[in-house]
């Protein structure tokens, strides 16, 4: 007998990070890396280059999801 899965109704948000991570503000590199689709490699040399801001705590490093969102508009292109 199949499995019936409940789905939750998706929100419609103006910050399509705060869907993936409710309620979080600063971002570790593995999940900014997953918010921008790329490596944790990708993010280290976008903070070493100072393309994001990084914030530091302690000897974390965290990303603030706005700084994700700035750079992610500032790299796009408009259509040909």
């Amino acid at each position: 007998m199949p499995v019936k899965r409940r789905t939750l109704p998706v929100q419609e948000s103006s910050t399509p990070a705060l869907l993936q991570f409710p309620g979080q503000r600063l971002l570790t590199i593995s999940q900014a890396a997953k918010y921008l689709a790329t490596s944790s490699w990708m993010v280290r040399d976008l903070l070493r280059q100072h393309a994001v801001p990084m914030v530091r705590i302690g000897k974390r490093i965290n990303v603030d999801i706005s700084d994700l969102d700035r750079y992610i508009s500032s790299i796009k292109t408009k259509a040909a």
